[in-house]
């Protein structure tokens, strides 16, 4: 997936800015300013993952709606069609908006209460675009759009039962980090106990 690069919160942000918008400028027809757009959608997405580790919750919340905003210029520079290019376009574009779900369903998982609803939002817009691109009929959206949610809502758990299992684990090792330690101080003293004792025995000699 996309590195962050430059983050927002960095006085060169705007350079790296500046040169997508040129980017943009000279890029012509639908299909590769869609892409285009996805790509933003992957930069951006690294952003908020970076700030919601670096517990950047302000900074974090305007990049998904940046995120948003990207995903959506993709989705309408959208043509339908049936060639070899839209294809590709097609499943570039699933790849992207399913990576894009997975990756938001750990951030939000870990994110700041504050940031959680832009990224929720930027979730949801994830799937509903991914689905939006091969689905006219829109009650057959929503039907797909939901079943994806429950797709999500089990992985949370799953990512939660994870950590959960990671934490028990570190404690765990702690602990017998700490009884280990514990042994080791008793044998030192053990030792120097016998120490003492061989000594006062040789004085005593």
């Amino acid at each position: 997936f996309a590195e962050p690069g430059i983050l927002p919160d960095s006085p060169l942000y705007f350079l790296k800015k500046l040169n997508e918008n040129i980017r943009l400028a000279f890029t012509f027809g639908q299909e590769d300013k869609a892409r285009l757009h996805l790509e933003f959608a992957q930069t951006r997405l690294a952003e908020t993952k970076q700030l919601v580790d670096e517990n950047k919750t302000e900074k974090a919340r305007e990049a998904a709606e940046e995120f948003n905003l990207e995903i959506g210029l993709a989705a309408s520079n959208f043509t339908k069609g049936t060639g070899s290019n839209f294809s590709a376009l097609v499943n570039d574009s699933n790849n992207v908006l399913e990576k894009s779900s997975l990756v938001l369903s750990v951030v939000i998982e870990k994110a700041p209460e504050e940031a959680k609803p832009a990224i929720e939002k930027a979730l949801n817009n994830s799937l509903e675009k991914k689905i939006e691109i091969t689905t006219e009929d829109k009650e057959e959206v929503k039907i797909k759009v939901e079943k994806e949610k429950k797709k999500i809502e089990k992985l949370k758990k799953e990512i939660k039962e994870k950590e959960k299992k990671e934490e028990r684990k570190k404690e765990k090792d702690k602990d017998k980090d700490d009884d280990n330690d514990e042994d080791n101080k008793k044998e030192e003293k053990k030792k120097g106990s016998q120490s003492s004792s061989k000594k006062d025995k040789d004085d005593d000699d």
